[in-house]
């Protein structure tokens, strides 16, 4: 059905990405299983401990990478804020598996934005 699919999300600005590759008639089907998969994840106990770990990882180097300095200096200007690697980090580690919960509710459908390409080489932007 899915040639893939994933989710990621922007180290900064917390913008959370789920990309697939799928053929046009599976659309409605992926759609469906992804809701489906934001509802177990409501419904059931969740680990988020290694995610807290792998975020608190990516802002561990930050202060050596050139593109992530810039990310994190326009995310502080976006927001009017001047947040220390360690002040994000310490919000990280205070988070709970009740307020990923909350941001799960205001996940889903009518999902923002899709790009897919077209046979014959034509796009089309929904």
């Amino acid at each position: 059905m899915a040639y893939s699919i994933y989710a990621s999300r922007q180290l900064f600005d917390g913008v959370m990405i789920i990309a697939t590759g799928i053929n046009d008639r599976n659309l409605d089907k992926t759609l469906t299983l992804i809701q489906e998969q934001f509802e177990i994840m409501k419904q059931e106990s969740l680990d988020i401990q290694p995610a807290i770990q792998y975020l608190n990882l990516g802002l561990e180097g930050t202060t050596e990478n050139l593109k992530r300095i810039a990310d994190r200096q326009f995310r502080n200007e976006l927001l009017g804020v001047d947040e220390s690697i360690e002040a994000l980090q310490e919000k990280i580690a205070n988070v709970t598996v009740e307020q990923v919960k909350e941001v799960i509710d205001h996940l889903g459908a009518p999902f923002t934005y899709a790009y897919r390409a077209q046979a014959g080489g034509e796009n089309n932007h929904e």
